[in-house]
């Protein structure tokens, strides 16, 4: 955390101290707002430790009171298919943090591979301002900024992908709800009683009506504990995505800078992947709560007994309206807010571009 501040502090003082273009300013604004990410990241992380801990303690017992095997197989499948992405997010970050490792001492690298009659100067790979010799000193500050963000990129694929597990094991609560109304009816069973095919029913809406509302309290939970941290990301993320269409356009037009250009052509690739991402998992949760009506419409509720009947009518106007996130009290987070989202960077990015 520390080493963070210290990178954003040195930062800020470059941005104040040194007398640079508009462009090199808007260059550090960009690092600045990465720095911003990951001290919210971390720090909002820290505060909430303890309802982290919680929620996944309520994981725990969520598996341990699943006793029907299709049951656990619906959430099996749901975390074989979180683990294969977060293995694949992490096949993607690695690559990216190795690449900023070697590209900070490619110079230094070429110069012992393909050796010249002068020495490759040595840059940092961020504009930043140290009250020493920056020279002299050059290895210090260039592990000591790469080390710092390996770890702010760290930190934020953990509780993202840590965040992301929680809402598809909500996906799966929500998957098994449907499963269990799609077998809420329970038909003419040799050597069941009336009375004890209406006690099967009636247990079984019960148990719907306790998931789905265990399931609400996830959803509030997470509007309430994590969503505001995501209000802080869009302001940064929108700050970063803009000046990253904002470099690669000045490189676009310098041409001869093709290392720039690929930097700043990946800090857009990675902006948009990343925003989309946390989007399309609000998005999932969305979709799997609108399949609980669509369920409920479709069995034979009509056959159940009265008392069972009102029940299923209750849970059909609760689940009239999907669960959702939101974000900034107002914007629903979807794949409309995705695409709102990208045009609200490229109309400030114009006008970004036009004042320069």
């Amino acid at each position: 955390m520390k080493c963070i501040k210290n990178v954003f502090a040195s930062q800020l003082v470059k941005l104040i101290m040194a007398k640079l273009s508009t462009a090199l300013r808007w260059k550090i604004v960009s690092y600045i707002a990465y720095s911003c990410i990951f001290v919210v990241r971390y720090i909002g992380y820290l505060y909430y430790i303890k309802d982290v801990k919680w929620i996944f303690q309520r994981i725990t017992y969520d598996w341990n009171s699943l006793k029907n095997e299709a049951e656990l197989l619906i959430i099996h499948e749901y975390t074989k298919t979180m683990k294969s992405l977060s293995i694949g997010f992490g096949l993607i970050l690695g690559p990216m943090i190795l690449t900023f490792f070697l590209k900070t001492f490619s110079n230094d690298i070429l110069d012992l591979l393909i050796p010249m009659n002068y020495t490759r100067p040595r840059v940092l790979p961020m504009m930043i301002e140290y009250f020493i010799d920056q020279e002299k000193f050059f290895y210090y500050i260039a592990i000591y900024i790469n080390v710092t963000i390996s770890l702010g990129a760290l930190s934020v694929f953990v509780t993202e992908v840590n965040s992301m597990a929680v809402v598809y094991h909500i996906c799966g609560l929500l998957k098994i709800v449907c499963y269990r109304i799609n077998h809420i009816y329970v038909s003419n069973i040799p050597g069941v009683s009336p009375a004890q095919r209406s006690m099967i029913i009636h247990k079984q809406i019960i148990s719907i009506v306790k998931l789905h509302t265990t399931i609400k309290h996830y959803v509030d939970f997470i509007q309430l504990k994590v969503m505001p941290l995501y209000n802080v990301f869009c302001v940064f993320g929108l700050i970063t995505f803009i000046l990253a269409l904002f470099q690669f356009a000045k490189a676009m037009s310098i041409r001869n800078d093709i290392e720039e250009f690929v930097a700043s052509l990946c800090t857009v690739i990675t902006s948009v992947l990343y925003a989309f991402t946390v989007i399309h998992f609000a998005q999932k949760l969305t979709d799997h709560s609108s399949d609980i009506f669509q369920q409920l419409y479709n069995i034979e509720w009509y056959n159940l007994p009265v008392v069972e009947q009102k029940v299923v009518l209750f849970l059909m106007r609760n689940s009239l309206k999907d669960l959702t996130f939101i974000i900034g009290g107002v914007i629903v987070a979807s794949h409309d807010m995705f695409t709102m989202y990208v045009r609200t960077a490229f109309s400030y990015f114009m006008v970004v571009y036009s004042f320069d």
